[in-house]
């Protein structure tokens, strides 16, 4: 479970809810390092197995998001279940993103 005492982004998606991460991007030439957005998408499958998602537009109503449908301001979660996975420096990290669904990217 993702614990965490700072501000968080939210949106509620059709069945899912994303959640915006950061992470460091490599310092390949001499450059900052600057933090980039990374979304990863959490279904709620108790709800949706027991049909407890409430109406599309009250669910869209319900979380602040900007233009491109995704959280714009941070809000108060509560629990929010992220699940964990470890990754090795033996492991393609785009591969197991692109497992994952994560592909747009690293598409040219």
């Amino acid at each position: 479970m993702l614990s965490s005492n700072s501000k968080q982004y939210v949106a509620v998606q059709d069945g899912f809810k994303v959640l915006k991460l950061h992470y460091s991007a490599p310092n390949l030439h001499n450059k900052p390092t600057q933090a980039r957005p990374w979304w990863q998408q959490r279904r709620r499958p108790h709800e949706v197995r027991h049909g407890h998602l409430p109406p599309r537009r009250a669910r869209r109503a319900a979380w602040p998001r900007g233009e491109d449908g995704v959280a714009s301001e941070s809000v108060w979660v509560g629990e929010f279940m992220v699940p964990k996975f470890k990754v090795s420096f033996a492991d393609s990290v785009v591969g197991i993103l692109g497992q994952l669904g994560l592909r747009l990217p690293f598409s040219p």
